[in-house]
This record gives structure tokens, sequence and C-alpha cells, in this order.
């Protein structure tokens, strides 16, 4: 049995320690830093009908108004954010296609 430690050094609960863990496969990456919040919204509407439905895509950006923007854009069009992450200056979308 494998021992978890999470990033701070501490140990995750038991019931999160026992689980099965699951693999998260994303499909296509795109490397968006250096655009504008709009300008990355929109790259990311071109990407979308290449998935298929229940298929993930990573974002990333370095336009801060990109958190609120993804966020919108996903109520809008109905895909599932699953992550929204800060990195330094880099933000990380994961977003899966509905």
């Amino acid at each position: 049995m494998a021992v978890h430690t999470l990033r701070n050094g501490t140990r995750p609960p038991r019931w999160l320690a026992d689980s099965t863990a699951v693999a998260i496969v994303i499909q296509r990456t795109l490397d968006l830093q250096g655009q504008t919040s709009t300008s990355a919204v929109e790259c990311a509407a071109r990407a979308m009908p290449e998935l298929v439905p229940g298929e993930l895509i990573e974002l990333l950006t370095t336009d801060p108004c990109s958190v609120k923007r993804f966020a919108a854009w996903c109520r809008t069009t109905g895909n599932a954010l699953l992550e929204s992450s800060q990195f330094g200056n880099v933000f990380r979308f994961v977003i899966r296609k509905t």
C-alpha cells in the first residue's frame, strides 16, 4: 500500500488515501500565454468541435481576466470547467466538453 502525502506535507484523510485513484486524460492542450482573455476564449471555442463529448482540453493563459471569462464561457456553452488554478503567472483551465 502506497503512503500518500499532500503538497503541504500532511497526510490526506483516510477515506481519500484509501480510495481508488482515477486517471485524467487530457486530449488537447492549448498554450495561450501572452494572448488576451478574449482571444484565448475564441481559440478554445474553435478547438471544441474537434473534441468528442466527455473529452478534456487544458488551456494555459497569462491574462488574469481569463479566470472570469472562462468561467462565464463555460456557463454559457454548457461545458464543464473542472479546474481553474494558478501557478505563478500562468492560469490553467481544464474543461470537459459536454
